[in-house]
């Protein structure tokens, strides 16, 4: 016989006293049943938190409500539904679509536009974002560079304050309170920044005037601001000189690539060169490195995607099958799936095992900006230089899930938190906004 009767955690109304206006009668698991088939969104909404607690019929149901025709209610029984694990219940996650319901909660404005700009999620609840952008005095035609690094957090909108040129304000992440510490840049021109994944170290790559046109990086510890390393190794090469950066989770391992057609491993706790990576008719101009830190993929203005063995240096595949130059990389999670953009907007799937093409997204019109794989390994995230849109497509299938609209610039950076329940992006109209489920 079906328990009827109300539990401690079934709200209950009885007595002398008349229900209220709007007022719910539950009793045990057939009065759940009773206000989950209610046509009332409230009535559902209040009913899947009694249905969790009826075992296997409970959470039937439960599923079953991922296709409520209501949007509330979707959202509600996912959020219930993903701190589960069984299953069933994990299977039905992964068909869900989470990403259709995505919202922009906060958005942060910076204190001026910048040129180039490395955002990270530390935990559910805190974003660091450094960014910089340089300007000549007249006076003396000195090259200036402007560079600051914000802590964010998520439930209260907070920022250091506007700084001097040259000048970084390091923020404690924890406390959002400014440091002493303050760092004071050279006066080279700055043009990449990487915040390593592991949130310790800041990378900063520039032109070294001082040393005729070399390039420069400079390692550097993000909570106290300190120097660890200054590292040079590539050559002069063309008029730019941009060096691309990539680091591996646990910060221990950082790659570059350059114009000079070149990628440098360099093992980031001595600040020493392991191997220089060679092959490439054209400059390097994407990097990225597997989870495990044992894989590192390298894209090239010659059209290629080079795969190397992290820890020998000895090239693993040469995938030759982009029409334009490779500009942005991603590899998932699982190690097994590669996802590279070129400057003709195309994307390509690749099973990176064997180098096998799975398939391509020809749905950007311009150069791919920015690429990131869900930590599911299910989806991934696509910005280019044709809109102002956030896509996320199925990583399986190449089918589009979802677009973000709300920035109002191109977004050249996107980060995905490790639970993959919060989005970042930046834009050039100056703003970071975050995603995630209202």
């Amino acid at each position: 016989m079906a328990d009827n009767q109300p539990r401690e955690y079934d709200p209950v109304l009885g007595g002398q006293t008349s229900p209220p206006v709007n007022g719910v009668v539950l009793g045990g698991i057939e009065g759940a049943k009773q206000s989950f088939a209610s046509s009332n969104e409230n009535y559902r909404i209040l009913a899947l938190s009694q249905l969790i607690n009826y075992g296997q019929e409970g959470l039937e149901l439960l599923t079953q409500s991922l296709k409520d025709p209501s949007k509330q209610v979707q959202i509600a029984a996912y959020k219930l539904l993903r701190e589960i694990s069984e299953t069933r219940i994990n299977q039905a996650i992964q068909e869900f679509n989470p990403y259709q319901f995505f919202e922009c909660v906060h958005t942060f404005q910076k204190a001026y536009k910048y040129i180039n700009e490395s955002n990270i999620i530390v935990d559910g609840q805190t974003v660091i974002s450094c960014f910089f952008q340089w300007n000549y005095d007249n006076a003396d035609d000195t090259a200036m560079t402007r560079i600051k690094c914000i802590a964010w957090n998520l439930n209260q909108a907070w920022t250091s304050p506007v700084r001097n040129s040259k000048n970084i304000s390091w923020l404690n992440s924890t406390k959002f309170i400014p440091l002493k510490r303050f760092i004071r840049m050279y006066d080279y021109h700055l043009h990449s920044l990487l915040i390593c994944p592991d949130a310790q170290t800041l990378i900063v790559a520039g032109t070294e005037y001082s040393r005729t046109g070399d390039t420069r990086i400079d390692v550097l510890n993000l909570q106290t601001g300190e120097f660890i390393h200054t590292l040079y190794g590539h050559l002069k090469w063309g008029t730019d000189k941009e060096v691309i950066l990539a680091a591996s989770q646990d910060g221990k391992i950082l790659v570059t690539g350059s114009e000079d057609k070149t990628a440098i491993i360099w093992d980031l706790n001595k600040g020493q060169k392991l191997y220089t990576l060679e092959g490439n008719y054209g400059a390097v101009t994407s990097l990225a490195i597997s989870p495990n830190g044992e894989t590192l993929a390298s894209g090239s203005a010659d059209r290629t995607i080079k795969v190397w063995n992290l820890n020998t240096g000895c090239e693993i595949l040469n995938l030759t099958r982009h029409p334009y130059p490779v500009v942005a990389l991603a590899i998932s999670p699982d190690g097994e799936t590669l996802v590279s953009g070129c400057s003709d907007g195309t994307i390509k799937v690749w099973f990176l095992p064997t180098g096998e093409e799975n398939f391509t997204i020809n749905v950007h019109s311009r150069i791919i900006l920015s690429l990131a794989i869900t930590p599911d390994g299910q989806n991934l995230i696509s910005s280019s230089r044709d809109s102002t849109t956030i896509k996320v497509w199925d990583l399986q299938t190449g089918r589009e899930k979802a677009i973000l609209n709300g920035h109002t610039g191109v977004v050249s950076s996107v980060a995905i938190s490790a639970d993959g329940q919060t989005l970042i992006s930046g834009s050039v109209d100056g703003t970071i906004k975050i995603w995630r489920m209202p």
